[in-house]
């Protein structure tokens, strides 16, 4: 089978490569969106997303052990260089 270069240059009207019945071209060969959807229907389940994400926000030691500020608002040191208002704001 004979692919070319790179992705950017697959035709419609040129063949991947040659079967025993003649030219295969990509459209022979790619799922159609309902064989698409089955496969994942039948593959991804709602299992899989609960054991590796259930607890997504709860993070693991290091993360609870991180001092957080409490309050409504950011305990913002004023010696901090990283963001500065622009001077058009002051005055």
């Amino acid at each position: 089978m004979r692919w070319l270069g790179e992705l950017t240059s697959i035709s419609d009207r040129e063949p991947l490569g040659v079967g025993k019945d003649g030219p295969v071209f990509l459209r022979d060969i790619w799922p159609t969106p309902k064989e698409v959807a089955d496969i994942v229907m039948s593959s991804v389940k709602r299992e899989q997303f609960v054991k590796e994400y259930g607890d997504v926000f709860g993070g693991d030691k290091e993360w609870k052990e991180i001092a957080v500020p409490t309050g409504d608002r950011y305990a913002w040191d004023a010696k901090s260089t990283y963001v500065k208002h622009p001077p058009y704001f002051e005055g």
